[in-house]
């Protein structure tokens, strides 16, 4: 059955997984992923329940970027939430400045990823070819580095079978943040709180979806899920 779906996924245009995100073991979100051309991931997060009513949320992102490195070529996120509503985009040029939104130029490096290249990349490179290498990194304008730690490879539940897959820590330090760009963007900026534990498990079995991710803050773990059959 897995290896159906594999195949009518690759030869749609449109490649899409879809995320329930609990908080103390309630639906606080619905995430989407979806990969609808080579070289360009998008993100839509909308809040869920309770979490709604409190706090509603409807949040987009999407990337460019280079197939072979990673790297990303441009970058946009439309931040709604409650009253706060802002538009962010980025895009390098040829000089290998990063200019968001027409005024803020920023030097980075060759090959720098953000949150979502990487994201395409964890799914995407053999282990071997991730673990323990720092690559450059950008978030809202700040500098830095990440890396995917391999800590084991461990089942988790899938389709009412449990499906092996690689269990990474995944480590952001931030170098620079002198041009932070502030945004309203409550999962972004509560990405690199000091002392969060971050970890992705990643099916071994083709096309390598994130089945599971977390993000621990003390005793507080937020975790998502994929959906079955999705």
């Amino acid at each position: 059955m897995r290896f159906i779906i594999f195949l009518l996924s690759a030869t749609s245009s449109i490649y899409s997984q879809h995320y329930n995100v609990y908080v103390l073991g309630l639906h606080a979100a619905d995430v989407v992923q979806e990969k609808k051309t080579a070289g360009l991931i998008e993100y839509t997060i909308q809040n869920r329940g309770i979490f709604d009513l409190i706090w509603p949320t409807s949040n987009f992102y999407t990337t460019n970027y280079d197939t072979l490195n990673f790297g990303f070529i441009d970058y946009e996120k439309k931040i709604n939430q409650g009253a706060d509503k802002n538009v962010i985009s980025g895009k390098l040029n040829q000089e290998g400045y990063l200019v968001y939104d027409k005024k803020l130029k920023l030097k980075v490096s060759d090959s720098t990823h953000n949150i979502l290249t990487l994201f395409a990349m964890v799914q995407n490179r053999d282990r071997n070819l991730l673990d323990g290498i720092w690559y450059n990194y950008e978030h809202d304008a700040m500098l830095g580095r990440a890396r995917f730690l391999f800590n084991d490879s461990v089942n988790v539940w899938y389709e009412g079978d449990s499906l092996l897959c690689n269990h990474y820590r995944f480590d952001i330090s931030i170098d620079d943040s002198s041009k932070r760009i502030k945004s309203p963007d409550y999962f972004m900026n509560n990405l690199l709180n000091d002392g969060i534990v971050r970890e992705l498990w990643i099916s071994k079995t083709p096309p390598n979806n994130i089945i599971k991710a977390s993000i621990k803050f003390g005793y507080i773990a937020l975790i998502a899920k994929i959906r079955d059959g999705k």
